[in-house]
């Protein structure tokens, strides 16, 4: 992450509960309310990571391990990437004293 990204997100939190007339003590009230709303909101992602099945075939052992390892939201986008890998199809092609085609 660049230093320009790494300041938009900062920028980003920050506006969503701070303006230009916010005091200090509004911003610490704010700060604590807006931290606890994440912490909640992470601990709901891990309860539903570690509850919610999300396997469609249990036969499939590269999906099976990957949903004991990752987290819902990073096994989904693993799945779709496996999905989309399965379309292409590998075929042995010349072989050159150097290369493989």
């Amino acid at each position: 992450m660049n230093t320009t990204s790494c300041s938009e997100g900062l920028n980003a939190f920050f506006n969503e509960f701070v303006s230009s007339k916010t005091n200090l003590r509004e911003f610490v009230v704010r700060y604590e309310q807006t931290l606890k709303k994440i912490v909640e909101r992470e601990i709901n992602e891990d309860y539903i990571s570690e509850h919610k099945d999300r396997l469609n075939d249990e036969n499939n052992l590269i999906l099976k391990q990957a949903a004991s390892i990752y987290t819902r939201n990073i096994f989904q986008k693993f799945r779709e990437q496996l999905t989309d890998s399965i379309r292409f199809k590998s075929e042995e092609g010349e072989k050159d004293d150097e290369f493989d085609t």
